[in-house]
């Protein structure tokens, strides 16, 4: 038995992982239910919600697959944060030889090549101009080899400062899809911002999961959409919303854990004195995968209350 407490559901809202704490798996003494990254790995076909998490947080069992240690399982869901740094962050566990606070970086390394021909192909078939990301997203080539290999860069500019970026993969066989800088390598946790907030010049703002997401509804003009980055919120997300917004339209994809995602985040923005919309697309797919004419006539409609 571990001697520590591993508060698993702040890490899986901070990290963006979907869970379900009212699972028809989950039995007393256990606190949610994630989809197992194991058997998703082995190509076994089971896994949606079978990884049960017990109250203590520390290890994980499978219905299919069987037990995991809890350092496998964050591995597998946040490969490039060390067990360590996870363990002070969410167990308030500190090391006896290792007493040191993992600080931010105060400079962001951004050294990466101009869109290759495969990123380019890859966003021409999403109906998304690269040339157009480029100038008004800075968005870059991770290149054929190390951690950000066959991804698109995408810099996160807060208060005008490069502060993280995230890699987006353009390869079936690169995985996870979205993946971030090391904490401790970015100047604020992409988690505790919001992106596109800078564009935002209105006191009210439409809310997506992701970056393409948001880039497909706020135009030409980049404006009134910022992405969360995940359907899980921080408190730092929250109160930069309560912060910039009067009214907020939350436009979460269309799946049954992010619309759950929405209507938690949006009863929180309503107590807090917001005016909180949820929006239902009646969509069975992304906003990123619409044509940019089809997405400025939905933000139209989403927004004809603030015209």
């Amino acid at each position: 038995m571990s001697d520590y407490q591993f508060d698993f559901i702040k890490y899986a809202d901070d990290y963006g992982i979907p869970y379900r704490q009212h699972n028809g798996n989950l039995s007393k003494g256990w606190m949610a239910a994630v989809d197992c990254p194991f058997c998703a790995e082995n190509g076994s076909g089971f896994g949606k919600y079978h990884l049960g998490i017990p109250e203590d947080g520390n290890y994980g069992n499978c219905w299919a697959c069987g037990g995991h240690s809890l350092k496998s399982i964050t591995g597998k869901f946040t490969p490039d944060i060390p067990f360590g740094q996870l363990l002070k962050q969410y167990a308030g566990y500190v090391d006896i030889h290792d007493r040191l606070v993992v600080e931010h970086a105060k400079h962001v390394d951004f050294c990466f090549s101009d869109l290759g021909d495969v990123a380019k192909k890859y966003l021409y078939k999403r109906g998304f101009d690269p040339a157009f990301l480029v100038q008004k997203y800075g968005m870059c080539d991770g290149g054929f080899t190390g951690t950000f290999q066959y991804r698109i860069i995408i810099p996160i500019i807060h208060n005008g400062v490069l502060v993280a970026y995230q890699g987006r993969s353009y390869h079936k066989l690169i995985a996870p899809k979205y993946r971030f800088l090391s904490e401790e390598n970015c100047i604020e946790n992409p988690k505790h911002i919001l992106y596109n907030l800078d564009n935002c010049k209105h006191d009210y703002v439409i809310l997506t999961e992701g970056v393409f997401d948001c880039i497909r509804l706020a135009g030409d003009y980049c404006t009134n959409v910022c992405a969360t980055m995940g359907i899980a919120t921080s408190e730092e997300q929250v109160r930069l919303i309560s912060d910039n917004f009067k009214s907020v339209y939350i436009c979460f994809d269309p799946e049954i854990p992010a619309q759950e995602r929405a209507h938690m985040l949006g009863k929180k923005l309503s107590s807090m004195g917001l005016v909180v919309h949820i929006v239902n697309t009646e969509r069975d797919y992304d906003l990123g995968d619409t044509s940019f004419e089809e997405a400025a006539k939905l933000k139209h409609i989403i927004l004809e209350n603030e015209f």
